[in-house]
């Protein structure tokens, strides 16, 4: 906490008592302006008080995406053997790596629906391209985690 000269209060931020030192809906912000693209130092550079203070400084930035990537490795290699697919949908979604090369990537995207009718996502993978090998992989990945095969498969029909 800062110090405060010629005063025997000490310094209350009315900003971190709104928010805690780490809140779960400060580390959700941040979660949300790192998957849209930011980096680190731009998360930082934007959880400042109008006084310049850090509401989060960088290592704190860079522990809450890691354990967004630690999330997603956990989901893309849970078992899908509990799964009773009736249908499974695939397409690749295409979206800009970084703002500044404005490259384009494929996320393959896999859900379905199961015999009680019930959504799940299945499966995420970039992907360079939608062809047969990149959704030959993408599917053998699901079947190594015990998915099995659904009654039906819905695509877009890509050409590849």
């Amino acid at each position: 906490m800062p110090q405060l000269r010629n005063t025997p209060e000490p310094h209350r931020s009315d900003v971190l008592k709104l928010i805690g030192k780490r809140s779960a809906e400060l580390e959700r912000i941040v979660t949300e302006m790192y998957v849209r693209g930011l980096s680190t130092r731009d998360i930082e550079d934007l959880l400042r008080t109008p006084e310049g203070e850090l509401l989060l400084n960088r290592s704190s930035v860079s522990e809450v995406t890691k354990s967004l990537n630690e999330e997603y490795i956990r989901f893309i290699n849970r078992d899908l053997s509990c799964y009773d697919l009736i249908y499974l949908f695939v397409d690749g979604v295409y979206e800009s790596l970084r703002r500044v090369t404005g490259r384009k990537e494929a996320i393959l995207c896999a859900w379905g629906i199961l015999a009680t009718g019930e959504k799940i996502m299945l499966h995420l993978s970039l992907g360079n391209r939608e062809n047969c090998e990149t959704w030959t992989e993408f599917f053998r990945e699901m079947q190594n985690r015990g998915l099995r095969v659904p009654m039906l498969i819905i695509s877009d029909g890509g050409r590849d």
